[in-house]
């Protein structure tokens, strides 16, 4: 317990850190983001947002968002998501305490994801954007905790990569399929024999172009067919597509797919832990 006070008393002084950055440098930004965000406390206000897949996370940025009205409110309750973030991704991957440092690699590419928005901030069309990456990214990390958590077996885990893709997509948009990915790829990590892995990967890129196209097809109307697999995501796009803003995006992306192809299986063994001996 005692070692692990020092790593938590780092993470809490960085997030310090960053929470007051933003009240110094960015306080009229955090404003002028709730200035142009609507959130109403009706039930149709909800169904409205459900129109679209990631309409769940577009109702709870726009929700969280309302708190920015006073900046320091709101920049408190980003800070908690992200601790949440950090907890998380370290239950998820059991990083060692000597790289607990990259635990804040996510929070930094979210930060990116406010602060560099400029003159978008009047322009982008996702309700509750300036939080809805931070609860995406928040949900795929519990979802990665729970999928090496349950047994290796490979009904139990293609059932889970199913579910997350059915009711991932629908509620987190494109954070559920990604999550979808992660698992696919971190299966070939977690062993279980590489048949169970191709099935795995199969099932996984099967379920990430078939449950998009099905909702398209039966579920939504609110939705343009080439953004079915972005939805949850801001969309940088006047004339043409400003690809620079998407990058803390993808390397988000490529984060967590590091985490998921580097994992080591031995960090399954608790600490403290006594290995058996080889006879």
């Amino acid at each position: 317990m005692k070692e692990k006070i020092p790593v938590v008393a780092f993470l809490s002084a960085a997030l310090v850190v960053i929470a007051c950055a933003l009240l110094l440098f960015e306080s009229d930004l955090l404003w002028k983001i709730q200035e142009e965000n609507l959130f109403l406390g009706s039930s149709l206000f909800l169904r409205e947002q459900l129109v679209a897949s990631g309409g769940l996370l577009s109702w709870l940025g726009a929700f969280f968002t309302q708190f920015f009205f006073h900046p320091w409110t709101g920049t408190i309750v980003l800070c908690l998501w992200w601790a949440l973030l950090v907890w998380l991704t370290q239950r998820a991957f059991c990083l060692p305490r000597r790289w607990c440092v990259l635990l804040l690699v996510p929070v930094a590419l979210l930060l990116l994801t406010i602060v560099d928005q400029g003159y978008w901030v009047y322009m982008l069309k996702l309700r509750g954007h300036a939080f809805a990456a931070t609860i995406g990214t928040t949900a795929v990390a519990a979802l990665l905790w729970g999928f090496r958590c349950i047994p290796a077996r490979a009904c139990w885990r293609v059932t889970y990569i199913l579910l997350t893709a059915a009711i991932g997509y629908p509620l987190l948009g494109i954070y559920g399929l990604a999550a979808t990915l992660l698992m696919a790829l971190w299966g070939w990590r977690l062993g279980g024999g590489w048949r169970q892995c191709v099935a795995l990967t199969l099932v996984a890129v099967a379920a990430v172009v078939a449950v998009p196209l099905f909702c398209y097809h039966h579920v939504y109307y609110q939705t343009n067919l080439d953004n079915i697999w972005f939805t949850g995501l801001p969309i940088y796009y006047i004339t043409e597509e400003y690809h620079a803003y998407y990058l803390p995006f993808y390397f988000l992306a490529a984060f967590y797919a590091a985490m998921a192809a580097g994992y080591r299986t031995e960090c399954r063994q608790p600490e403290g832990a006594v290995r058996p001996k080889k006879v």
